[in-house]
């Protein structure tokens, strides 16, 4: 079996300071860091997280909460949260946010180091749990802007910026009647996207009457209930949602009545999600790097554990406009 002394042999270090790495202490240089994590990996050492944890006072655990109606479009996310997380040793609980008892639970049971939260909008269940957090002095980093709370540190997307760019798109086509399909009122990725779609038509100079904002809520089942009540014999030549699967329902729609995309109505999205390339037309949309939301939330909670000052208290990711087939360039 391969002892923390073998490491220290093989990479040079003291005994201390190869501690010091397996327990993610911060007064350790990064080459160092780099080094003997080389060696670990080489000699195949693996850290006895129970001691470690004895040791520490820590669970080595932490829990992301996301909502449970879309799981599969945050497979991404997930992945760059493990990526950074088993690197340092460390577990991840996922948790439906829809089912605030369990992650009540997690606090009440002492499970875990810190809170991952991706959440949209606030409802009272959601407050209960903050409460909580705050109460056990758990770190908390949400994904998207937090809710009542602007002094936790978040992780977010330029929503405004590529729906800004999207607009920019539908602009240069010189499209004269435009249809935008929101998320629900109280949604602030929607609110973002709204205003950074209306803020790039109007820097084009585009005719704002032209534009109607219907409200919807990010199915595909209420994109084809609007494509229905607004592009059945209606004069749009564009139309935005303002998520991929709202498009969907469009798309379905557009098809269904013989609607030519792009050469008639022009469709794009938001978010770029696993199916977004593989419709038919294929669909013209805004990317969020979600394997890069999750590392950075990973990587900022594991800073905020370590009670590392540095941590950013809000970091914004940028956007990506990836133009298909579904919009006329």
């Amino acid at each position: 079996m391969v002892r923390l002394e073998d490491v220290a042999d093989d990479s040079g270090f003291s005994r201390a300071t190869v501690s010091r790495v397996i327990n993610d202490e911060n007064c350790v240089k990064p080459q160092t860091v780099k080094k003997i994590r080389e060696s670990m990996e080489k000699l195949g050492y693996k850290p006895n997280m129970v001691a470690r944890a004895l040791s520490s006072g820590r669970k080595n655990a932490v829990a992301v909460l996301l909502p449970d109606d879309i799981a599969h479009y945050y497979t991404d996310l997930l992945r760059g949260v493990s990526d950074v997380s088993q690197d340092a040793y460390y577990h991840t609980i996922v948790k439906s946010i829809s089912k605030m008892n369990l992650a009540e639970d997690l606090i009440s049971s002492n499970m875990v180091d810190g809170f991952i939260i991706r959440h949209s909008r606030s409802f009272e269940k959601f407050d209960d749990l903050m409460k909580k957090i705050r109460e056990n002095d758990l770190p908390v980093i949400f994904i998207g802007k937090p809710f009542h709370d602007s002094k936790s540190p978040s992780v977010v997307v330029d929503n405004v910026g590529g729906a800004r760019k999207l607009a920019h798109l539908f602009a240069e086509n010189n499209f004269k009647k435009i249809l935008f399909i929101s998320g629900s009122s109280d949604n602030i990725d929607s609110n973002d996207r709204k205003y950074g779609f209306e803020m790039g038509l109007s820097e084009y100079g585009f005719d704002m009457n032209n534009l109607v904002e219907v409200e919807g809520d990010f199915s595909k089942e209420n994109g084809y209930q609007i494509a229905v009540e607004y592009l059945g014999g209606k004069d749009f030549d564009a139309v935005f949602a303002a998520n991929d699967r709202s498009a969907i329902g469009v798309l379905y729609f557009l098809n269904e009545q013989g609607i030519k995309v792009p050469e008639e109505v022009s469709v794009a999205g938001f978010d770029d999600a696993f199916f977004a390339e593989y419709l038919w037309p294929s669909l013209t949309t805004v990317r969020q790097p979600m394997y890069e939301i999750g590392m950075t939330a990973m990587h900022n909670l594991l800073m905020m554990i370590d009670k590392n000052p540095a941590v950013t208290n809000e970091v914004i990711l940028p956007t990506e406009l990836i133009i298909r087939q579904s919009c006329k360039v």
